[in-house]
């Protein structure tokens, strides 16, 4: 039994973290020795060949330490969809069609997405929503959603689907 969950469920996030501990982990015990290597032989350094395993274990303990830490900056940013709901101005948008994505092909199928209307300061706008993976023609229980937008720029905008659809399971 499979659910349609997006990238930011708790599986991702689980991913990220354990990605992040292992580059970081890798990578600090490796900056660590370099750095030993460095600081505890004294002039032995130059005269014998210290300096390449210094170097190499440096150079390949900040590579792994750098890239954890991206991984760990990746995993905290706020997915901007969430910050939309969370911060965008809600407005009563009708749902006009539902249509194909075209521009979009898992499997030869391509995903399914709303066209929605709503009219602020007397002009009326088209928007359409996220993929969806299924044909939300019969499920629909609504004809009205919230779209939320963004304050500062108007093209900024989340259809927010959980109003008119029912979280789907499939087998």
């Amino acid at each position: 039994m499979r659910t349609n969950k997006s990238l930011t469920g708790r599986g991702y996030r689980a991913t990220m973290w354990a990605l992040c501990l292992t580059f970081s982990l890798l990578g600090l015990p490796m900056v660590g020795v370099a750095l030993m290597v460095f600081f505890l032989s004294g002039e032995a350094f130059y005269r014998e060949e210290l300096w390449i395993v210094s170097l190499v274990f440096g150079l390949l303990g900040s590579i792994f330490l750098v890239c954890g830490l991206c991984i760990w900056w990746l995993g905290t940013r706020k997915n901007p969809l969430a910050r939309l709901r969370d911060t965008g101005e809600p407005v009563r948008g009708e749902i006009i069609d539902v249509e194909r994505n075209f521009m979009i092909r898992v499997n030869r199928f391509y995903p399914y997405r709303l066209v929605c209307k709503y009219e602020l300061d007397g002009q009326t706008y088209l928007c359409r929503s996220e993929n969806i993976w299924y044909n939300p023609s019969t499920l629909l229980r609504d004809r009205w959603v919230t779209i939320y937008l963004d304050p500062k720029n108007s093209r900024k905008y989340y259809v927010d689907l959980s109003e008119v659809l029912e979280p789907v399971v499939e087998q």
